[in-house]
């Protein structure tokens, strides 16, 4: 059982998240694919993007915040047992309030092709997100969130050619 502590916690982290997801990527094309582009639902949808992201990766420790909180990077470890571990009860919150059954079905086979360039049979680190606020882009936030994935990358058993991606990743958000 979480403590009272803890979840304070939580709920405190994940509406970071959730703001962040928000401001940074409402506008890009791939989130768009994935909310639509109705401008009335869009922050909403974000967010709840946001909330997925966030329950995605909570539990496995993954969240890497920038200490003033406008940028976060999520790492998870891959292995055997959370290679293909989803939350039913967050992926249909997910496709509910977000992203509507078909394009679900979308997303689905895209992750699927996906999930096939990873390893098999072994350990990872798997780089799923990188977003500052834009009024943060280029400055401490972005450096620090690179420097922390790098580090991560560095320690962690990566699939081939990970490092190169990662620095590929952290390239566009040069400060």
């Amino acid at each position: 059982m979480e403590s009272k502590r803890r979840k304070n916690l939580k709920k405190r982290v994940k509406n970071i998240v959730m703001d962040i997801i928000e401001e940074s990527m409402k506008d890009l094309p791939g989130i768009r694919w994935i909310t639509g582009n109705d401008p009335a639902k869009i922050c909403r949808k974000t967010r709840v993007l946001g909330a997925y992201i966030f329950e995605s990766s909570w539990n496995r420790n993954g969240i890497l915040l920038s200490r003033d909180r406008s940028g976060l990077a999520v790492l998870l470890h891959q292995n055997s047992l959370t290679r293909n571990k989803i939350n039913p009860v967050n992926a249909a919150h997910f496709v509910l309030r977000c992203t509507g059954l078909r394009r679900a079905m979308e997303i689905v086979k895209r992750e699927n092709y996906i999930k096939k360039q990873h390893p098999k049979k072994r350990d990872y680190l798997y780089f799923w997100i990188y977003a500052v606020k834009p009024e943060a882009r280029g400055f401490n936030a972005s450096v620090e969130l690179k420097d922390k994935v790098l580090q991560e990358s560095d320690h962690a058993p990566t699939p081939p050619n990970s490092r190169p991606a990662c620095q590929q990743k952290m390239r566009r958000h040069r400060h």
